[in-house]
C-alpha cells in the first residue's frame, strides 16, 4: 500500500545532516519538528473521507493531537507505522526506511549508518558535509532555513508499506553460523529495523566482533519493500551458490587436528571423573575441556599437574558463558607450582542453572615452547578420603649422635669428617635465607632464583617472575567497561560479575548477549527481581496470557502464573458423571476451568432411562435401570470395544435372568450413593480408559483428567489445559 493508494501524499528535499542528536541504528531517519506538522495536516485534511482505518487496512492508524503552533484542536490520525521512500537523486538510489524522531533542525535529515550505504553517500561527501556543516555555524554564513545545493541531498517521501510474510536472504560470506538463527534475527529486526528493501544489503551483529551480512533477494508480498512491524515473518537463508554452500559446510564443521604439529597444542574435549587426560600447551595458548555430567550432590576436585601451566575453571550456566580465560574465569590458579589443585563446593554452584563446567589450560607467555600436562577430575568425597593423611603421629627423625647439622646446606654430616665438610660447602654452596634451598655458588640457578617482595611467591627463573608480575602486580582495564583492577585476578572476578560486557544467555530473547547495566549504580530492578539490565530491558515486552488473554510483560510472565496455581489450587473438582466408562463431566466444562457441581448421570446416559410419565418416588426409574443391567448382562451390547465389567460383551459369560439378579442387586439397592456401569460409544470408552491411565500417575485427578479430555480431546492439549486451569494432587 503506498501513501498515494491512502489519499496522503507528501514529498520533500532534506540536506544529509552531519550528525544527530541521538545515535541512529537499522533503517531510521530522524526528521524535522515541521515535517510532523506538515504529515499532520495533511492527514486531518482528507479527514473522514479517506480513513486509514478501513476495512482491510493492514495499517491502525495513531491518534495525534495538533501541535501548539498549528492552534487547531481537531483529533487527527496519522497511519501506523510511518514508512519513507528515500531516493539520492544523484545516482537514483532508493530504500525504504521508518521514523525514529522529529528532532532535526529545518531542512536536515539524520540518516543511519545503514542508510549511507545503502544510498551510497560517500565517505568523501560526509566529510565535505561536516565542514559545511561547521562554516555555516559561524555567524554571518547564509541561513539555515533554505537548502544549500552543495550538500548531498536526500528526496524524502511518505510511502505506507505492506506487512511482509517472507523474506530470503543469502549470506554474502561462506562460514555463517548461528546457534539461534530465529532469536537473532527477530532481535536484530525488532531493535533495527520497520522496513527492508528488495535488493539491499541487510547487516546484522552476531556478536561483539562478528557481523552478519545478508542479501534481501525476494520478499512477499512481492514489491521492493515490506514492512516488519507487528507481522509474523517467514525467514529463508539459502547460499548464493553451491560453492558457497560447500564453503560453509566445511567451515562450520570441526575439523580434527593432528597432535604431532609443531606449535600447536592439544584439542581438549570432554573429561569424566574417571580419566586422566594428558596433553601439550604452547605459550599464549588455550586447551579447552568440558566435564558435562556429574554427581551434583557432591564436589569436584580439579587436579593438575604440568610446570608453568596455569588452571582456569568456569560454569556453563545461563549467565555464564564465556570459556574461562586468564582475565576471565570464576576459579583459577595462576601460581608457578607444578601440582595445582581447585575445590569446587556443592554450594559453590547454583546446581539448577549450571549445565556444564568449563576447565582451560594456559602459559603466560609469548614463546614457541610446550609444556606438558596431566589432568583429572575427582569426586570431593573420593579424593578428599583417598588423600586423608593416616592419623598417626610422624615419629621425628633421630639422628646419630656421632654426627652434626651443617650450617651451609642443612645436612647431618658425621662429626669426624665435619671440618672438610664445612670448607668446601661454604667455599662451593650458598643457602635461600627465606625458602632454605641451597644451589650452588655463581651457577645459573642461583643468579635467577626470585622471591617476590609482596607476597609469598617464589620461582627459579627470571621468565617466572615476569610472568608473576605481570598477573599479579601488574594494574588491568577492563575492555569492555572504564573498571581498573589492580591486578589479573581482580579483573577477572569483575569480568564473571559484574561488568556489564559479561556474556549471559537472556531468557526472553534466547541468544547469548551482554549483561549491561551500570556496575557501581545498579536499578532497583535489577536488585529486586535478580534480573540482569539487559533481561529488565528485554523483558519489557509484552505478550498475552493463554490463560486470561490478559497482556503481560515477559518478565512478569512466572509471577503471574503463580497467580493462577494459586487461584487452581482453590478450585473444585469437576462433578463428573456417575457412569464408571463415561468420559463426560456433568454440565460440561467451559473453557475458563469452570465446573458444574450437579449430581447423577450426564445427558448422554441418562437419556434411555428418561420417561415421561409421573414417577414421585422413582420406582419406575428404578425398574428401567434394572432392566438396563439385566440386558447389558444376559445379550450383551455388542461392541467389541466395550470395557464395561457388567457386559456379556466384555466378560464372555453365559448368564440368565436368576444367576444375574444377584449381581446387579447390590448397584440397585445403593443407586442414590453408588457408581453406576452402563455401556458407552467407543469414543467416550477410550477417553475414559485414556483418562484413567493418566491418573495413576498421580499428577491430576481423575475428574480433572476427565474434564481436561472432554474440552481438548488431544493428550497434549489437554495436558497443556491441566496445567493452566487444574491444581495438581500433591
Amino acid at each position: 500500500m503506498t501513501g498515494q493508494e491512502t489519499g496522503l501524499n507528501w514529498t520533500k528535499v532534506y540536506n544529509v545532516a552531519s550528525r544527530t542528536r541521538t545515535a541512529l541504528s537499522g533503517d531510521n531517519i530522524s526528521l524535522p519538528q515541521s515535517a510532523l506538522e506538515e504529515l499532520l495536516v495533511r492527514s486531518s485534511t482528507l479527514g473522514k473521507t479517506n480513513s486509514h482505518t478501513a476495512s482491510g487496512n493492514q495499517y491502525p492508524s495513531t491518534p495525534a493531537l495538533s501541535t501548539a503552533s498549528s492552534g487547531r484542536d481537531t483529533h487527527q490520525e496519522l497511519p501506523y507505522p510511518l514508512t519513507f521512500l528515500l531516493v539520492n537523486p544523484q545516482n537514483d538510489k532508493r530504500v525504504y526506511t521508518g521514523i525514529k524522531e522529529f528532532s532535526m533542525e529545518e531542512n536536515e535529515i539524520g540518516l543511519s549508518p545503514f542508510l549511507l550505504e545503502a544510498l551510497e553517500i560517500s565517505t568523501a561527501s560526509r566529510n565535505e558535509l561536516k565542514d559545511e556543516t561547521d562554516t555555516r555555524s559561524n555567524p554571518g554564513q547564509m541561513s539555515r532555513e533554505s537548502i544549500d545545493t552543495s550538500m548531498p541531498q536526500i528526496t524524502v517521501s511518505l510511502k505506507l508499506l505492506p506487512k511482509g510474510v517472507y523474506v530470503r536472504l543469502r549470506p554474502l560470506e561462506s562460514g555463517y553460523d548461528s546457534d539461534n538463527w530465529k532469536s537473532l534475527l527477530e532481535r536484530s529486526l525488532r531493535q533495527n529495523f520497520t522496513t527492508l528493501t528488495n535488493g539491499k544489503v541487510l547487516k546484522i551483529n552476531a556478536s561483539r566482533t562478528q557481523e552478519f551480512s545478508f542479501l534481501i533477494d525476494k520478499l512477499l508480498p512481492a514489491g521492493d519493500g515490506i514492512c516488519v512491524i507487528n507481522t509474523d515473518l517467514e525467514v529463508d537463508i539459502e547460499a548464493l551458490n553451491e560453492e558457497q554452500a560447500r564453503e560453509t559446510l566445511m567451515k562450520i564443521q570441526p575439523r580434527p587436528s593432528n597432535p604431532n604439529t609443531s606449535n600447536v597444542s592439544s584439542t581438549g574435549g570432554e573429561l569424566n571423573l574417571w580419566k586422566q587426560s594428558e596433553g601439550k600447551v604452547f605459550q599464549g595458548q588455550y586447551v579447552d575441556y568440558i566435564l558435562p555430567s556429574w554427581d551434583r550432590s557432591q564436589g569436584i576436585i580439579v587436579e593438575m599437574s604440568g610446570s608453568h601451566v596455569q588452571l582456569l575453571v568456569s560454569p556453563y550456566s545461563s549467565h555464564q558463558r564465556a570459556r574461562p580465560r586468564e582475565d576471565e574465569h570464576v576459579w583459577g590458579r595462576l601460581d608457578t607450582e607444578s601440582i595445582k589443585r581447585i575445590t569446587i563446593f556443592p554450594s559453590d554452584l547454583d546446581l539448577e542453572k549450571t549445565e556444564a563446567i568449563y576447565i582451560s589450560l594456559h602459559v603466560h607467555g609469548s614463546r614457541s615452547i610446550a609444556h606438558m600436562f596431566s589432568l583429572q577430575v575427582m569426586p570431593l568425597t573420593l579424593s578428599m578420603s583417598s588423600s586423608q593423611p593416616p592419623d598417626i603421629e610422624k615419629n621425628e627423625i633421630v639422628h646419630d649422635e656421632n654426627t652434626d647439622q651443617c650450617k651451609t646446606c642443612l645436612q647431618w654430616i658425621p662429626k669426624r669428617s665435619m671440618l672438610i665438610h664445612e670448607n668446601f660447602c661454604a667455599r662451593n654452596n650458598i643457602i635461600c635465607s627465606k625458602c632454605q634451598k641451597v644451589f650452588k655458588k655463581q651457577s645459573s640457578e642461583w643468579q635467577q632464583h626470585w622471591h617476590c617482595e609482596f607476597d609469598a611467591s617464589h620461582g627459579e627463573t627470571l621468565e617466572e617472575k615476569t610472568a608473576h608480575d605481570e598477573v599479579f602486580h601488574t594494574p588491568r582495564s577492563c575492555p569492555h567497561c572504564h573498571h581498573d583492577a589492580t591486578n589479573t585476578l581482580e579483573l577477572a572476578a569483575h569480568r564473571t560479575s559484574v561488568c556489564p560486557g559479561k556474556l549471559i544467555l537472556c531468557q526472553f530473547c534466547h541468544l547469548e548477549v551482554p549483561q549491561e547495566g551500570d556496575p557501581l549504580n545498579p536499578s532497583a530492578e535489577t536488585l529486586i527481581t535478580g534480573l540482569t539490565a539487559h533481561e529488565v530491558l528485554d523483558g519489557a515486552r509484552t505478550t498475552e496470557c493463554r490463560v486470561c488473554n490478559k497482556i503481560i510483560r515477559l518478565r512478569d510472565i512466572c509471577s503471574h502464573q503463580k497467580h493462577h496455581e494459586l487461584e487452581n489450587s482453590n478450585k473444585s473438582k469437576p462433578q463428573v458423571c456417575r457412569n464408571m466408562n463415561c468420559s463426560r463431566t456433568l454440565d460440561s466444562v467451559e473453557m475458563l476451568g469452570n465446573t458444574g457441581n450437579s449430581l447423577g448421570l450426564c445427558s448422554m446416559c441418562f437419556g434411555p432411562l428418561y420417561a415421561n410419565i409421573y414417577d414421585p418416588e422413582g420406582k419406575v426409574l428404578k425398574r428401567r435401570i434394572e432392566r438396563r443391567y439385566l440386558t447389558q448382562l444376559i445379550s450383551g451390547c455388542g461392541k467389541p470395544w466395550c470395557c464395561n465389567e457388567y457386559c456379556k460383551t466384555s466378560r464372555k459369560l453365559e448368564l440368565t435372568s436368576r444367576t444375574a439378579l444377584p449381581i446387579i442387586k447390590p448397584l440397585i439397592q445403593n443407586l442414590d450413593n453408588g457408581d453406576f456401569y452402563f455401556c458407552v460409544d467407543e469414543k467416550c470408552q477410550q477417553a475414559r480408559n485414556l483418562a484413567n491411565m493418566m491418573a495413576a500417575e498421580k499428577v491430576f485427578e481423575l475428574e480433572w483428567w476427565i474434564a481436561a479430555l472432554e474440552v481438548r480431546e488431544n493428550l497434549d492439549d489437554a495436558m497443556t489445559w491441566l496445567r493452566d486451569h487444574a491444581p495438581k494432587s500433591f
